[in-house]
């Protein structure tokens, strides 16, 4: 039918004309002609638009695509939940919510391909389905969103409460429910549900957030017997955080049947470590075979001569633990250079925030060759090798004898500048 003027959509409308409202569709390129169709064929309601509609899914007019996304869920026909999910992926934010409103009024057929979308890359995505879930309301969403709650994205673990809240969930004593009162800050409510959230908790430690990780060990703690095993065996995670965290645990609930295992931490590679079960042990009440007080008076008077003597492995956790507490520059720099003498790696944590520092020492012009001062300047390392102490001139000449190539300082866990400096000496060779 040729139209020789503007379609009339209230007419149209009126009638329920169907046909007449989709051949608008395709009258000139008016886009507000388009807009009124698409809108009346939603107020319509009839299923007989939807592949129409669909159609219009791909519109030059986002205006016109959006109605026609809110048309689709007027209607509710399942013909329409495939096309609408792929708009999950739309850079349009409108869109996006335009799809979820869609999806959430057609329902129960969109619970599959929803689920589907969980753990999908794009976190909008995955965002995106979870809400929809939530405003379908259906029982049978709650299983896959349960599975959201195990997910190390926190977002994500907080749109799934929110979205189970919505569906009237109550969680259980099981797992999910540990993990949903975890995602939730229920401390108290954890210690209530005991064992079942033992897991799951140590699971929380390695959380970035301080007062998360925090509060999990005091759960933990106050558990206390069952969370032993469970912690011991944490002890073994490669992690180095939840080594350390678990060994400080251990520490607080002070039962003996944890000495062994953190006996054996004192061998651990990570120096961190070392120092949280050498504290936990000291907790717990076990006795050292050395003379701590007078190893710590050595290292603190620079005596460190007199520790080649001793067992290495039962006084590098005071090692360790000067490096943390001492202020005194030389001191630091010849305990780290005794750790790397001994065959502690340059990467290990602990080295890497004592060479940061050293990194950043010279001399001020009224002080002695050997006298090391926090500088304002960020020097390169082959100044400060050349300006320090002989003990951390060896050990700064370690860091390039240490790396080989330059992946190797890539992977360390230091800022850009600290990198630049180290990798210096590489782009000189070539």
């Amino acid at each position: 039918m040729t139209l020789f003027g503007p379609p009339d959509i209230e007419k149209l409308k009126a009638k329920n004309n169907i046909t007449g409202l989709i051949k608008a569709l395709s009258y000139k390129n008016d886009t507000n002609v388009h807009l009124e169709a698409v809108k009346a064929l939603g107020q319509i309601g009839d299923a007989k638009a939807t592949e129409t509609l669909i159609a219009i899914l791909d519109h030059e007019h986002e205006s016109v695509r959006i109605e026609a996304v809110k048309a689709l869920g007027q209607i509710g026909d399942a013909q329409a939940v495939v096309p609408l999910v792929a708009l999950l992926k739309s850079k349009s934010t409108t869109i996006c919510y335009a799809a979820v409103d869609a999806l959430a009024t057609i329902g129960a057929p969109a619970i599959k391909p929803l689920s589907s979308l969980l753990n999908n890359y794009y976190a909008s995505v995955r965002e995106n389905s979870i809400l929809a879930l939530g405003k379908i309301g259906d029982t049978r969403a709650v299983r896959p969103l349960i599975s959201v709650l195990k997910s190390e994205k926190r977002d994500d673990r907080m749109a799934a409460i929110d979205a189970l809240e919505r569906i009237g969930w109550q969680p259980d004593k099981s797992v999910s429910g540990a993990i949903f009162w975890i995602c939730k800050r229920e401390w108290e409510r954890c210690i209530e549900m005991g064992s079942v959230a033992i897991k799951p908790l140590i699971n929380v430690i390695k959380d970035s957030d301080d007062m998360v990780r925090n509060a999990a060990v005091d759960v933990l703690v106050k558990i206390g017997d069952p969370s032993v095993e469970p912690l011991i065996a944490a002890l073994k995670k490669k992690d180095r955080n939840i080594r350390k965290i678990a060994a400080e645990a251990l520490g607080k609930i002070g039962k003996k049947s944890a000495v062994d295992p953190l006996i054996a931490k004192l061998d651990d590679k990570d120096g961190e470590v070392i120092v949280a079960a050498f504290d936990a042990l000291n907790q717990i009440g076990w006795k050292s075979k050395i003379d701590i007080e007078k190893v710590n008076s050595w290292i603190a008077n620079g005596y460190l001569d007199r520790l080649e003597k001793l067992d290495y492995n039962k006084i590098k956790p005071l090692l360790i633990k000067s490096l943390q507490s001492n202020s005194n520059w030389q001191t630091l720099g010849r305990v780290a250079a005794f750790l790397n003498k001994q065959g502690m790696k340059v990467s290990d944590p602990c080295l890497q925030k004592i060479i940061k520092e050293l990194l950043r020492i010279e001399r001020t012009p009224d002080e002695k060759d050997d006298i090391l001062v926090p500088g304002e300047r960020n020097d390169h390392i082959e100044e400060v090798i050349t300006k320090s102490h002989a003990d951390v001139r060896s050990l700064a000449s370690s860091i390039l004898r240490e790396f080989k190539d330059r992946q190797e300082i890539v992977r360390m866990e230091w800022d850009k500048e600290q990198k630049a400096r180290l990798l210096k000496p590489f782009y000189k060779k070539s």
